[in-house]
């Protein structure tokens, strides 16, 4: 059976890992699972046994390794080592022989270094060692050692030190100059030679089409008459004379205005007052009707009425509209005893 693994959840007490019962379930049939598949109990054997694949304690000796006797039957037996050779137990020679008897040659004697394959190497220490004829071949190639010269100097390809001079470095033609301070240069003056000067004239005739151009215009002193401006006549019929003036007698009167104290304005010219160009207005209306008083030379001439609520006022004066003022006339605009509370901001134009 698989192993079965208890769901915690994510957190305590979240609701999402396995309820308790199923839990415990789970723990029993693991435990189930172990006691079922467990090895039985094993006896105890002898320290110079060993337990096989069959379970079985058995003698530890050489039959009980596969193989083992013939390995070491196959070895040299310690005391077949002799001062003459070395020899197996089944007499296997395993020196050199002589080839003339077979014999094993003692160590001592032998030419130590043919025997080894190494007749050609001298005892010789690493440090001490002559270069090869392979190394010298290789060195005999390269550069021999060369002079330094000076922080200046740089090596040629003819191998000499040379001093670094703008001509070595192919700079023969340039000069140490800045930016700033450099000639205008052959071709750049070529150049220059084919541009127009930065001030200079042109005639008529150098310029294409240009007197043709000139041709079609009117002289820079000329005149024309009214038909020759289209709508112009229209437009001046429509215009009053230079010689019509525009005269009016402005008053701006105060909110606390008082009977006794009119607001007054001395004529400068001589005009016709006309009520259809003349205005009274007020910035904040009455809450009742009121009635001022218009007069000329301390004479009552005419009324401006303003109706409750309203700030236009109608100016009233009883000569057919007209009234006739010369200069020197003074105007007065007198304020009534009574119900003027709100009324502000009012000003009067009397206009020809």
């Amino acid at each position: 059976m698989a192993q079965q693994t208890i769901n915690v959840g994510t957190v305590a007490n979240d609701g999402t890992g396995d309820k308790l019962n199923l839990a415990m379930s789970k723990i029993n049939n693991n435990f189930d699972d172990l006691y079922e598949n467990k090895e039985p109990s094993i006896d105890f054997g002898s320290p110079s046994q060993y337990f096989n694949g069959n379970k079985e304690w058995k003698n530890l000796d050489l039959t009980a390794v596969t193989g083992l006797q013939s390995a070491l039957d196959s070895k040299v037996s310690k005391g077949g080592i002799t001062g003459s050779g070395l020899t197996t137990a089944s007499g296997v020679l395993l020196g050199r022989t002589t080839t003339s008897t077979g014999a094993i040659e003692a160590l001592d004697s032998l030419a130590t270094k043919t025997f080894l394959g190494l007749e050609n190497v001298s005892n010789t220490s690493d440090a001490n060692k002559p270069i090869s004829t392979a190394v010298s071949t290789a060195l005999a190639g390269k550069e021999p050692s060369i002079a330094g010269g000076t922080n200046n100097q740089f090596l040629r390809g003819d191998k000499v030190f040379t001093a670094v001079t703008k001509t070595n470095v192919g700079l023969g033609s340039v000069d140490n100059t800045s930016d700033a301070d450099k000639p205008i240069s052959t071709a750049t003056a070529t150049a220059l030679g084919n541009k127009a000067a930065l001030i200079h004239s042109h005639a008529i005739s150098d310029v294409t089409n240009l007197q043709t151009t000139l041709d079609g215009k009117a002289p820079t002193s000329h005149t024309h008459s009214i038909s020759d401006v289209t709508g112009l006549q229209n437009a001046l019929d429509a215009k009053a004379n230079a010689t019509t003036v525009v005269h009016s007698t402005t008053f701006f009167l105060r909110s606390n205005m008082v009977p006794s104290q009119p607001a007054v304005d001395v004529v400068d010219y001589n005009y016709s007052i006309v009520l259809a160009n003349s205005v009274a207005r007020a910035t904040v209306a009455n809450t009742v009707d009121v009635v001022f008083t218009i007069k000329k030379n301390g004479s009552d001439i005419g009324t401006i009425t303003f109706l409750a609520n309203s700030t236009t006022g109608t100016i009233q004066v009883p000569t057919s509209g007209n009234l006739a003022v010369v200069a020197g006339d003074y105007i007065e605009v007198y304020a009534p005893a009574t119900n003027v509370d709100n009324l502000a901001g009012m000003t009067v134009v009397l206009k020809n």
